[in-house]
C-alpha cells in the first residue's frame, strides 16, 4: 500500500503598492546573497578537481582492482598498496621511481611469478566521469566516442586528421576535421585536451 502526500496551495493574486515593495525588497535581498557568492548555482565543493585528487587506475592481476585517488601522483607501491597487493616490489624495476600522472593505468600481469606492469591510459569512459581531459593527440577512436557528439564516423576523421598534422598542438586544431562545428567545439571543449 503505497501513500501519497499532495499539497494544495491557493494564492490570491495581490497587486497593491505594499505588495510591490515586498517584491522589491525580495529581489534586492536575493540579488545581493547572489553578489556575495552566498547564493550560487556551483555547489560548494567539486569533489573531482583536477586540483584536489589524482586518479590512477590499477588492473589485472591484483586483489581490488579499480580506480584510486590519491592527494599527490604515486609511485608504484602506492599504488600496489590500494589494490591489496601484499608481496613487496623489487627495486630491478626499471620504473620503481616513477609516478603515475592521473588519468594512468597500471595493468599487472603474472607470469611465472614474476610481475609485470603496463602503463598506459585508463579509459576514456573512467576520465570523462572523473573530470579528467581527454587527449585529442592521443586517444584511440572508441576513446574518443566518449565525447557528447563525438560518433564512430566522426572519431575515424579525427584520428585521419591528427595523423595528416602529426598530432593536434592545440584544442582550436579540433575545428579543422571535416564535420566539426563551432556548437560542437564548445561542447566538448572542457573535457578535452590537445
Amino acid at each position: 500500500m503505497s501513500s501519497t502526500t499532495h499539497l494544495d496551495l491557493t494564492m490570491e493574486k495581490r497587486t497593491g503598492p505594499e505588495h510591490c515593495a515586498a517584491a522589491l525588497i525580495l529581489l534586492l535581498c536575493v540579488l545581493t546573497l547572489h553578489a556575495a557568492g552566498r547564493i550560487s548555482r556551483q555547489p560548494d565543493f567539486e569533489p573531482f578537481s583536477e586540483t584536489d585528487s589524482i586518479f590512477v587506475q590499477i588492473a589485472g592481476e591484483v586483489r581490488n582492482p579499480g580506480v584510486y585517488a590519491f592527494s599527490r601522483s604515486p609511485h608504484l607501491e602506492e599504488l600496489f598498496r590500494k589494490a591489496g597487493f601484499s608481496s613487496r616490489i623489487s627495486n630491478e624495476a626499471d620504473f620503481i621511481r616513477f609516478r603515475f600522472p592521473s588519468g594512468a593505468r597500471a595493468l599487472v600481469t603474472d607470469r611465472d611469478n614474476r610481475f609485470r606492469v603496463q602503463r598506459d591510459q585508463m579509459p576514456a569512459f573512467y576520465k570523462m566521469t572523473l573530470g579528467i581531459p581527454i587527449s585529442l593527440s592521443l586517444e584511440s577512436p572508441e576513446g574518443l566516442m566518449a565525447l557528447p557528439g563525438i560518433g564512430p564516423g566522426l572519431a575515424k576523421a579525427i584520428t585521419a586528421k591528427r595523423t595528416e598534422k602529426n598530432g593536434f598542438s592545440a584544442v582550436e586544431d579540433f575545428l579543422s576535421v571535416p564535420g566539426v562545428s563551432q556548437r560542437l567545439f564548445r561542447k566538448i571543449r572542457p573535457y578535452v585536451k590537445p
